[in-house]
């Protein structure tokens, strides 16, 4: 009994192979498929997401207000609409977007890193810290960033994968 068990962890099994060539052939006549979000995945907790984010970050968010910042006006258009269409005409729930955060925060966010910048380099011209500034808060930059945190997953716009713009407003 025992070497039987032995050799049995150790192989691959016979029937592996041919469902492996079988679910490839599948796919392939399949063809590509578009990036499906988590967000439709059965286990999907997007509350629990939020706080992992956090945490991530080793830093305490307001949940409220985190789901706020991530949520788009485009979905919150989106999500009146389907209410429409359902027939809710008067909800409790009233979701919130990010336009007046993202406006806030990109302020707040120049501000910093142009302070940031001129104490750490206070040899570089003006234009020069303008320029690091431009180049740091940019679209692509943010964006980046954001997808490489983890935001692409806990964004809520219309459609997937955000766009740049959307991430880089989040």
């Amino acid at each position: 009994f025992y070497s039987s068990h032995i050799d049995q962890t150790r192989c691959i099994k016979r029937w592996v192979a041919p469902t492996l060539r079988e679910l490839r052939r599948r796919q392939k006549k399949l063809g590509p498929q578009l990036p499906q979000p988590r967000s439709g995945f059965i286990e999907w907790n997007y509350r629990a997401e939020l706080f992992a984010f956090g945490k991530r970050l080793h830093e305490e968010f307001d949940l409220e207000m985190l789901q706020a910042a991530f949520t788009q006006p485009s979905y919150v258009q989106k999500e009146q609409l389907r209410q429409r269409e359902l027939g809710i005409v008067e909800t409790d729930v009233v979701i919130k977007d990010n336009y007046e955060v993202s406006e806030r925060g990109a302020y707040l966010a120049k501000e910093c890193v142009r302070a940031y910048l001129k104490h750490s380099f206070p040899n570089v011209p003006v234009d020069g810290i303008n320029a690091f500034t431009d180049y740091l808060l940019s679209t692509g930059m943010l964006s980046h960033i954001a997808a490489h945190l983890g935001m692409s997953e806990l964004l809520l716009d219309d459609n997937y994968p955000p766009e740049q713009e959307s991430l880089a407003r989040s």
